[in-house]
């Protein structure tokens, strides 16, 4: 007599087409998951780095600098070390770069509605931003608004 272990190749067949089914409906929705995550992070980053510019300007009585580009942006203590000039706006020699970061793909700075002159701000060494304006941070399906008033304050709409 033989014994009735195993799976039939019907039995097999409905378990693999069940995962399947399964799979198609799942996977898309996990990419775009992953996406619109990229995005919130990439958002609350930037917010979290433009505070940081501020105390960091605060802390060591200089203009931090922050300048945007299509992909990313870039944030510099403007000290006057690496024989520039303190607060000329340029990185010069040996002034710290605080942060460059760039996006994941997929994210970017729409630079038709930044309204930062130069495609940058600062804050002083009293935490107030002279150079205020706003910029859109958008990927395939949000969009995001960041702006920065006089006296320092960051606001993601």
């Amino acid at each position: 007599m033989q014994s009735d272990s195993g799976f039939t190749f019907i039995e097999l067949a409905i378990t693999i087409a069940i995962f399947a089914v399964l799979a198609a409906i799942a996977i898309p929705n996990m990419i775009r998951w992953k996406s619109n995550a990229q995005f919130r992070a990439s958002v609350n980053t930037l917010a979290g780095d433009l505070a940081l510019a501020k105390q960091a300007a605060i802390r060591g009585n200089a203009n931090a600098v922050v300048t945007f580009s299509d992909t990313g942006y870039s944030i510099f203590l403007d000290d006057g070390s690496g024989g520039g000039t303190i607060n000329d706006g340029d990185q010069d020699g040996s002034e710290a770069t605080l942060r460059d970061r760039t996006f994941p793909a997929g994210v970017a700075i729409d630079s038709r509605s930044m309204t930062f002159p130069g495609s940058s701000t600062y804050f002083d060494g009293k935490g107030l931003c002279t150079a205020t304006g706003s910029l859109s941070i958008y990927n395939s399906s949000d969009q995001r608004s960041i702006s920065v008033n006089r006296i320092g304050r960051i606001d993601v709409n």
